[in-house]
């Protein structure tokens, strides 16, 4: 049972064993939960053996046996006990004073740090951000954004920013709580990620379009394209793909209109004979996906 604050909590738990492989045999179960409470938190357990009447102490996942109860009293005192240092009672004039060449030092050091960062101020700059989006949930397709990058107004406070043109600033938009449809996300200043001394003061347009579609997958029939003409009499007789349907995944208004992809151009101008050939499968549609790594097995039979 679980006793929580002088009352029985849960009764009947199974406690976790112990994952350690190299335990004595002649542990039992006992034991061995035991241990497996030490090993995933920072439990301290005493054990007492039913068998053999030995207590036991575990801590992190080591066993120690404790022989006397004078000793297991003195281990529990040295491992839960805390002893708190009684403070000296310094006045705020000793506190002040106290330690005074160090904290001038340190304090000299921060404001001349300070200067050497903040004494070029006010250089205002204008350069262009790309925007890229992260946290896109997993059922819906970002199909299209306007704008694609915004011009971003920064004030440089620092001297340690050579040429803020030259910074790879970045606009990554969350959009973690887009639905399917258009909806307009607010550029704020900390999808930013900017060096210190450096902040943004306007983005133009402040504001981002974003059309995302519901994600689905669709089989659609392979069809095998060919180009060119069998040489000399040779006729065609038939063509055959293995797989005869690939699993794709896009948006649903676009994989709604589709019902086949196409494999690479076979050019039949090189074909002799009846054979058997190996194409990729192309993508129909630049938001589709091909769910299918292997090649295309083409066979040409000719008569």
């Amino acid at each position: 049972m679980v006793i929580r604050e002088g009352r029985i909590s849960q009764a009947s738990c199974h406690l976790p064993l112990s994952l350690n492989s190299d335990l004595p045999r002649y542990l039992g179960t006992r034991h061995r939960a035991g241990l497996g409470l030490t090993e995933r938190s920072d439990a301290l357990v005493v054990m007492v053996s039913e068998e053999r009447g030995e207590v036991s102490l575990a801590m992190s996942g080591e066993l120690e046996r404790v022989e006397t109860p004078e000793l297991l009293a003195e281990r529990l005192h040295e491992l839960l006990v805390t002893v708190t240092p009684v403070m000296e009672k310094l006045s705020l004039r000793d506190r002040l004073l106290r330690n005074f060449w160090p904290k001038m030092l340190t304090f000299s050091l921060v404001v001349i740090s300070w200067l050497i960062i903040t004494v070029k101020q006010g250089g205002v700059v204008t350069v262009t951000a790309p925007l890229k989006f992260h946290n896109l949930p997993d059922e819906v397709i970002l199909v299209r954004s306007v704008p694609e990058e915004v011009e971003v107004q920064l004030n440089v406070f620092s001297s340690l920013v050579s040429s803020p043109k030259q910074l790879d600033i970045v606009a990554d938009i969350n959009l973690a709580k887009v639905k399917d449809g258009t909806c307009t996300l607010p550029i704020r200043t900390d999808d930013f990620q900017l060096p210190l001394g450096v902040i943004v003061t306007g983005v133009n347009p402040s504001t981002v379009k974003v059309t995302t579609d519901r994600k689905v997958r669709k089989q659609l029939r392979v069809k095998v394209k060919t180009v060119g003409r069998l040489p000399g009499r040779e006729k065609l007789r038939k063509i055959t793909a293995d797989p005869l349907t690939v699993v794709t995944e896009g948006p649903a208004s676009v994989l709604d209109r589709l019902e086949e992809v196409e494999t690479e151009a076979v050019d039949l101008a090189t074909i002799r004979q009846s054979s058997t050939l190996e194409r990729p499968v192309q993508r129909p549609a630049p938001l589709v996906r091909i769910l299918y790594d292997g090649q295309v097995k083409v066979g040409v039979i000719t008569k």
